[in-house]
């Protein structure tokens, strides 16, 4: 493949509005082709945003896309795309709560072609509550609305991770996630500790399981258990 990829960005900080930090124009465009020169990607995007004095930031941008299907694309259980080049167009807005409340996260809406037909997406992204000092919750929820020539259908994708600080230098933390496309509930559970500057020790245990199975816990489809050290060496 070849890629080109360009992009710029105009970020004035307004002295005259007190409520607002800065102000940003961006806008990029990526363009990729296969070895014989033939468009497989192409995307170009504008994006406004505000970012006010309290850390706030609203965003409003517009998408412009291209997609080429060399194989069919199954996207649902009973919903298949079929080979053919694709435009996409799509806007979305944004509110983002800044990071010093005790609940941030990002609402998004967004809506526009998908395909032969169009999407609509509501979202909570990057959410995070602060229980206490050394406990949090970061939840997560994406909903899409799908409608094809090809057939309609809902996806779902609820998250949930929850992190305990036991000192400056190591941490837990539980991942919960279940997604409606392939209808699996995914268990993640990790520690850190950062024992010396440089090196770490990470202990991951993951499983994932099956929701579709009728009248019983959902089955297990995978398991993992991994000790991962790192240790900085100097010379």
């Amino acid at each position: 493949m070849e890629r080109s990829f360009g992009s710029f960005r105009f970020s004035p900080r307004p002295q005259s509005i007190a409520s607002v930090r800065k102000l940003s124009w961006s806008g990029q465009i990526d363009y990729i082709t296969d070895r014989a020169d033939r468009l497989e990607t192409r995307e170009a995007q504008e994006q406004f945003g505000i970012e006010c004095s309290n850390s706030d930031q609203i965003n409003l941008s517009y998408t412009r896309s291209y997609d080429l299907l060399d194989q069919p694309l199954r996207i649902a259980p009973d919903v298949t795309i079929p080979i053919g080049s694709y435009n996409f167009h799509d806007v979305t807005a944004s509110f983002a709560l800044g990071q010093q409340r005790t609940l941030s996260g990002s609402m998004l809406v967004q809506h526009g072609t998908f395909f032969s037909g169009d999407k609509t997406t509501v979202a909570f992204n990057r959410g995070r509550l602060e229980l206490t000092p050394q406990l949090s919750v970061e939840p997560s929820i994406s909903l899409n609305w799908v409608d094809l020539p090809e057939g309609r259908f809902t996806t779902q994708l609820v998250m949930t991770r929850t992190t305990y600080t036991i000192t400056p230098l190591m941490f837990v933390s539980a991942l919960l996630q279940y997604n409606s496309s392939n209808d699996s509930l995914t268990t993640n559970l990790r520690m850190r500790w950062k024992y010396q500057p440089g090196s770490e020790l990470f202990v991951v245990y993951r499983e994932q399981r099956d929701t579709l199975t009728p009248n019983r816990y959902p089955e297990l489809e995978n398991r993992a258990f991994v000790i991962k050290i790192n240790r900085l060496l100097r010379f």
